[in-house]
């Protein structure tokens, strides 16, 4: 008998390559970051305005139940956090803070 393989992830979008023409090289790594940022924020719409306003939605029998959903997830490491939110160095990923304000900048 075959072995059936259920694909739980769906593509949801194609995120652009840039190429940068800025005379900054460290810029380009920046800017890549922020369109990243932003593209995931355009693909990620509906689901925010799903957790806004609600969505009907079908369970297993065919009923239609008014449903939110207050919470998401993403689990990063540091380098791909850091991607995400768009700041680079040694920036705080969730606040204004860059490594000079820090106690310990180690």
């Amino acid at each position: 008998m075959p072995k059936i393989v259920i694909q739980p992830f769906m593509l949801a979008t194609l995120l652009p390559i840039p190429k940068f023409m800025h005379k900054n090289k460290h810029m380009h790594g920046l800017f890549e970051d922020r369109l990243i940022h932003e593209c995931l924020d355009i693909i990620l719409e509906p689901i925010k305005q799903a957790a806004k306003f609600g969505i009907m939605l079908p369970d297993s029998l065919g009923h239609m139940w008014y449903c939110f959903m207050p919470i998401a997830g993403y689990i990063t490491d540091t380098p791909k956090a850091a991607m995400l939110a768009a700041v680079g160095g040694k920036t705080s990923l969730i606040t204004m803070a860059m490594y000079k304000q820090f106690r310990d900048p180690f």
